[in-house]
């Protein structure tokens, strides 16, 4: 998070300098120990397995909560008003503007890194994204949606145990207000 003045400066050769004074990193977890979840297809619907709702875990339920995370609206849950997502708004903004939208996703995702929301099963505030380091790339595949609101991207992230992750994901898009 920012903790202090932010400043830039223009330099000799026409770049500009970008100073942000920053708080420490919030804790990381490794993707192995984030937990149990249901788990839900591509369209977002619960599985079910041998008659039972099917469970994901640790690298998968990682990446699974990644989709979650950025295709839940920041504040459309009551109770964690900072939790979620700029994405569907940048989507709707900059659709057509792929430079644009590649870049704001992966601004987005590093905004999850370090935003905090509260753990109510630790009682402390916790990064969204507690189980990645950081992002390595992020691309929108296609604006067209599979229909049922979602866009295919292709995400590299090294999560927190070290090694990196690459994979399509769909994101779900939220309609345009």
């Amino acid at each position: 998070m920012v903790s202090g003045p932010v400043s830039w400066n223009l330099q000799p050769d026409g770049s500009t300098e970008l100073r942000v004074q920053t708080g420490p990193k919030p804790p990381r977890v490794v993707p192995q120990n984030v937990g149990t979840d249901l788990k839900v297809n591509e369209l977002g619907d619960l599985v079910v397995e041998d008659g039972d709702l099917a469970l994901v875990s640790g690298k998968d339920a990682a990446i699974q909560i990644l989709s979650n995370a950025l295709g839940t609206t920041r504040g459309e849950i009551i109770r964690q008003p900072l939790a979620g997502s700029l994405f569907s708004k940048y989507f709707w903004d900059f659709h057509d503007k792929a430079v644009y939208l590649n870049r704001l996703l992966r601004l987005e995702i590093a905004r999850l890194l370090v935003m905090p929301i509260f753990d109510n099963y630790k009682g402390a505030d916790r990064a969204q994204l507690d189980f990645v380091n950081r992002v390595l790339a992020a691309e929108v595949l296609s604006t067209e949606f599979n229909g049922y609101n979602r866009i295919p991207t292709r995400l590299s992230v090294e999560f927190a145990d070290g090694l990196p992750w690459t994979g399509e994901i769909l994101v779900y898009v939220h309609s345009e207000d």
